[in-house]
């Protein structure tokens, strides 16, 4: 029995010791980036019109650069450069996890603290603390789901008004059990925020977060006034794409309510290098696993003995960001858009593979017809999968498009060549229509996920 144990553990150091020299093999590379092998990558989904935004690289202490492409308005041909301002989407939960954790080291929380201490009238939250809600663990509902949801992003609606429409909500599962990312998490936090300060959260950021940071260009878009240097959002239509119709972020309040542009974020990854802002403490905390993969407003990657990054993605209609911050590396990727397509996330990952295994999969992008079907009636309907799911098809402007709930944000399915095939062009899915014997359309599939026309 000793000898199967002291073998058992032999062959469970070996295998510890071979996947920590193929981590370090994989992660390691020699190739020195250069602006052209990033321009190498961005490029094919320029041609292809995927891309429309702004990039900058640092890699190994060194910044290898950055560089802008296509036009912040497509109408005026006004092209983007560094000052163009972009909606970033859930990359604002960052600054709102930064300033709670700012808080504490003022001593005026803690992020053991329930959130029923400063915020009431949620009786399913009783024991979720700041914790929970920054790491995701709270089983609140998410605020992206609730009836109606796009016209309080058109028209608008006040911090108080978002929170009161998921105040009476079940809570999915006990705090602290489970990792669900949730929007509603980070409208709390804004509002706990504004709770301790007797600042409204704008206020706030502006004055201890982006001021301090040397961020002049950067602000929380509460209201529709218009913004200097601000990019036009676009969004794939029935064909090609199309302006995307003003969203009033104020309903994001916390969780996807900043605006900003590429010189400002970059003053953002020099400061979480230093501790001008937060202490050494506070960013263990927001830089290391705390539910699943996901730190306080940042998902967590780490190799062993080796890298430790954090990044986020961030995505409103008409834009999507990616931010990668280096923890123990000087490194740095950010990707500013203006066109909502799964552009941002592919460079990310191909730049990535290049850093780390100085080489990236090839690029096979989508092909668009640029047609319209010829009946999209015929793919109308309800669909669901075994576990219940279900959403629309519903025909729009000549085409069709996707929809999770009855009134949420329309996702347009761009015609492929091929028969019954599309596209969700902001995802980058295939969507394969399939036919029963009589050649009525009767279901589809996405990759492995298969679904039923219900109605």
């Amino acid at each position: 029995m000793k000898y199967r144990k002291k073998k058992v553990a032999i062959i469970t150091g070996l295998s510890l010791f071979v996947f920590i020299l193929v981590s370090f093999t994989l992660f390691k590379s020699n190739k020195k980036i250069t602006l052209s092998d990033v321009d190498a990558i961005i490029s094919p989904y320029v041609e292809s019109g995927d891309f429309s935004g702004i990039v900058y690289v640092k890699h190994e202490g060194q910044v290898v650069g950055q560089k802008s492409y296509g036009y912040a308005n497509e109408a005026t041909k006004e092209p983007i450069d560094s000052q163009t301002i972009f909606k970033i989407g859930s990359l604002s939960k960052q600054f709102t996890a930064a300033a709670i954790l700012l808080l504490e080291q003022q001593g005026k929380l803690k992020t053991t603290d329930l959130l029923s201490k400063y915020v009431h009238n949620f009786p399913e939250l009783s024991q979720v603390n700041l914790h929970h809600l920054l790491s995701h663990g709270s089983g609140i509902y998410d605020i992206n789901t609730v009836k109606n949801y796009s016209d309080l992003m058109i028209r608008g609606a006040t911090l108080d008004e978002a929170l009161n429409r998921i105040k009476d909500k079940p809570a999915l599962f006990k705090p602290g059990k489970r990792y669900s990312y949730s929007n509603s998490n980070y409208l709390l936090l804004a509002k706990v925020i504004e709770q301790v300060s007797g600042l409204s959260y704008s206020e706030f950021m502006v004055h201890y977060i982006f001021e301090p940071s040397g961020m002049l260009n950067t602000q929380v878009a509460n209201t529709n006034d218009q913004i200097p240097n601000a990019a036009i959002g676009y969004s794939p239509g029935s064909v090609g794409f199309i302006r995307t119709p003003y969203e009033n972020l104020e309903v994001k309040t916390g969780a996807g309510s900043v605006v900003s542009n590429i010189d400002d974020m970059v003053k953002w990854h020099q400061i979480l290098q230093s501790e001008d802002l937060l202490t050494k403490s506070s960013k263990k905390k927001l830089f290391n696993k705390q539910n699943g993969d996901y730190g306080y407003g940042w998902n967590i990657v780490k190799v062993p003995f080796f890298m430790h990054i954090a990044t986020h993605d961030g995505r409103v209609p008409g834009f999507t960001s990616v931010f990668v911050h280096g923890v123990n590396k000087d490194l740095c990727l950010i990707i500013l858009a203006n066109r909502e397509t799964a552009a941002t996330v592919s460079i990310r990952n191909r730049i990535q593979d290049l850093s780390r295994k100085g080489k990236y999969d090839p690029i096979f992008l989508s092909k668009y017809a640029n047609i319209l079907p010829q009946n999209p009636s015929e793919y109308a309907g309800v669909y669901t999968d075994e576990a219940g799911e279900s959403f629309r098809i519903v025909v729009q402007d000549g085409g069709i498009s996707f929809q999770w709930h009855y009134d949420s944000y329309p996702q347009f399915l761009q015609k492929a060549p091929e028969k019954d095939l599309f596209i969700m062009r902001n995802r980058g899915n295939y969507c394969q229509f399939e036919r029963d014997d009589s050649g009525k359309v009767d279901g589809m599939s996405m990759g492995s996920w298969k679904v039923k026309k219900i109605r």
